[in-house]
């Protein structure tokens, strides 16, 4: 949700949990925002459908590369600018700069509209705290290398997983089936290659680049990613693109936009 937009339900929501967080999944008055518990939620209420989490010998190995997927800062590498890396398209940046400011700017309004109220005051300054250091880490090159660094760590286990494991028979990651890892690990993977990612983080792991084509070929990717039609306004226009399969420039100018609302990390909502 859009702070500007929705002032009233954004002060209800934080009542359900104090970090107002997406997603969040709430049950019979239990809230969680965990990734995984949410994922053995949904395979426990979809019992007919194929389980994201097996409960099979494959599931500790799934939920490690879930794991491993899930801690890849791309939401920092997709904002930041990282020194010899790619560039982010000036009208992205621009757009970048002007979300931050009215997050910072409602974060205020809201802290000075609650300084009554313990818990929502408490909410807001955390939540303050949140974007100003996710904003001193887009300003930090030794921050950006630093995750670079981290994150190339973890295309070598990556790596490391795919040559020795079921995929190099033809499998997926973890097993023969599709899973929650597989799924993780595709939208971590597209996101890093529309973003222009590709050749500094796994030139030199050929299994990596095919598993990521292989992901890229599957119908629900290509639906809600590589097709993704969007609209956004920049400098007062409106702009309507289609990502075609083979432009990185359309592919990275609409995913930019499509992502700059998700936040710069993964524990700060829209």
């Amino acid at each position: 949700m859009e702070f500007s937009e929705s002032h009233l339900r954004y002060d209800v929501l934080l009542h359900i949990h104090s970090r107002c967080v997406v997603p969040t999944l709430c049950v019979d008055g239990k809230v969680t925002s965990d990734a995984h518990n949410i994922v053995l939620h949904a395979d426990e209420f979809f019992p007919q459908s194929v389980k994201l989490f097996p409960n099979d010998d494959t599931k500790d190995v799934v939920k490690e590369h879930f794991d491993l997927a899930c801690s890849v800062f791309v939401e920092a590498l997709t904002y930041g600018e990282v020194p010899g890396g790619p560039k982010l398209p000036w009208q992205m940046r621009g757009m970048m700069k002007s979300n931050h400011g009215k997050k910072f700017n409602m974060l205020k309004e809201k802290l000075n509209e609650h300084r009554d109220d313990p818990y929502l005051k408490a909410c807001y300054e955390g939540k303050l705290a949140i974007l100003t250091k996710q904003i001193e880490i887009l300003d930090s090159e030794k921050q950006l290398n630093d995750i670079v660094d981290a994150t190339k760590a973890i295309m070598e286990q990556l790596n490391k997983q795919l040559i020795e494991g079921p995929a190099k028979d033809g499998g997926w990651l973890c097993g023969e089936s599709y899973t929650i890892a597989d799924m993780q690990w595709g939208l971590t993977l597209v996101r890093l290659h529309i973003r222009g990612y590709s050749d500094i983080l796994w030139s030199e792991y050929p299994a990596i680049e095919a598993f990521c084509q292989k992901l890229m070929a599957r119908p629900t990717i290509q639906k809600a990613v590589i097709q993704y039609q969007t609209t956004t306004k920049i400098g007062g226009l409106v702009l309507r693109r289609k990502i075609a399969k083979n432009s990185r420039k359309l592919m990275l100018v609409v995913a930019a936009a499509t992502l700059i609302g998700i936040g710069l990390n993964r524990n700060v909502s829209k």
